[in-house]
């Protein structure tokens, strides 16, 4: 997909905000379409590009495909997101998966993807029991 390339600011501006929209619909058409209830829009830059993208799309990655990436992580990190990738995967341009340039881009969001989040505890005992 290419975007257009505007002469102004103001019509650069107006161009981001339609294909802001467009990449939303496009999600919330993937996720209607595979009925998950989270999932991601992956937009990778084709070459030196800055209008051209390959998209793809992934599911939230589940508690298998997480543990495999975290006992990869020290070992082999790039395997653990290439199973989390493709484990996840629900459609896109598949250049994303086969070309290693892509490929390696693509990896790079999965790191906040794969954050975990730490729960919040509270204690309610005050004698340090």
């Amino acid at each position: 997909m290419t975007t257009p390339a505007a002469t102004t600011e103001e019509e650069y501006l107006i161009e981001y905000e339609k294909q802001q929209q467009k990449d939303k619909q496009l999600l919330d058409e993937v996720v209607q379409r595979h009925k998950v209830t989270k999932a991601y829009q992956i937009k990778v830059p084709i070459g030196e590009s800055t209008t051209e993208f390959a998209y793809g799309y992934i599911r939230y990655p589940n508690r298998i495909d997480i543990s495999i990436a975290m006992t990869l992580k020290d070992t082999d990190p790039l395997k653990g997101k290439e199973i989390v990738l493709r484990n996840s995967w629900l459609e896109g341009d598949m250049r994303i998966l086969d070309d290693d340039e892509l490929f390696l881009r693509a990896t790079t969001v999965l790191d906040d993807i794969l954050a975990v989040r730490r729960a919040i505890l509270k204690k309610n005992w005050t004698n340090g029991g």
